[in-house]
């Protein structure tokens, strides 16, 4: 079954927002509290990605990545959709919007305390050591 890009298997509800979510989650990471927005609950948000992401992981994370484009903010939300089904997934469009996520921590001036575990070894295999790279220590 052929599907056209406008019938994909994520909702566009949901990539329209990737944005506004990643920069709402980095500010909230930023500030070490949880992200209090309805708009991104279980039921309007993350369901549906469960949705498509039980269908074809594949599929879903190339969605994702091609609704992120070149902005940084867009691929830190998709990339924390997909991680909060895989995140030790090895797909390769996966690791990019994983590391344009690290790198736009990295450039706001996070520490790597900001990191989950997964961020953590992704930063290590990419630039050695959290400490003397992410750290700047």
């Amino acid at each position: 079954m052929s599907m056209s890009p406008s019938s994909g298997l994520i909702p566009p509800s949901v990539l329209e927002q990737l944005r506004e979510f990643g920069a709402l989650s980095l500010d909230a990471r930023t500030k070490g509290v949880p992200l209090n927005d309805t708009r991104f609950g279980w039921e309007p948000f993350f369901s549906l990605v469960l949705r498509a992401w039980q269908a074809d992981p594949a599929r879903a994370v190339a969605e994702l990545h091609a609704a992120a484009g070149d902005d940084p903010y867009a691929k830190f939300g998709g990339y924390l959709v997909f991680a909060e089904f895989d995140p030790s997934s090895k797909e390769p469009l996966f690791l990019d919007l994983c590391d344009a996520g690290l790198d736009l921590m990295y450039e706001r001036g996070l520490s790597s305390g900001h990191l989950t575990g997964y961020e953590a070894q992704r930063w290590i295999e990419t630039h050695g050591d959290l400490r003397t790279s992410f750290d700047r220590i």
